[in-house]
């Protein structure tokens, strides 16, 4: 799952829907960036989101900053 919503972790709603669905999310912390400058970040981290969706256990939220170094975070 890819989202902008950098609070997603943190809304009880949202987290037992991301913890139900098992998913491995990725929030991208990126204010203020274009759409190109988006599509470049991902583009330069789409080979470490697809190793961790092939090997990381789920569900997990990873932070994806500008560096495009995907960033394990805790879930509460």
């Amino acid at each position: 799952m890819l989202t902008q919503d950098q609070q997603i972790r943190y809304r009880a709603i949202e987290l037992q829907a991301l913890l139900t669905a098992g998913v491995i999310a990725f929030v991208v912390v990126a204010t203020g960036a274009s759409g190109a400058e988006l599509g470049a970040l991902l583009v330069r981290a789409l080979r470490r989101m697809r190793a961790i969706a092939a090997a990381e256990a789920r569900p997990a939220v990873y932070v994806l900053r500008r560096d495009a170094k995907p960033i394990r975070v805790r879930l509460r």
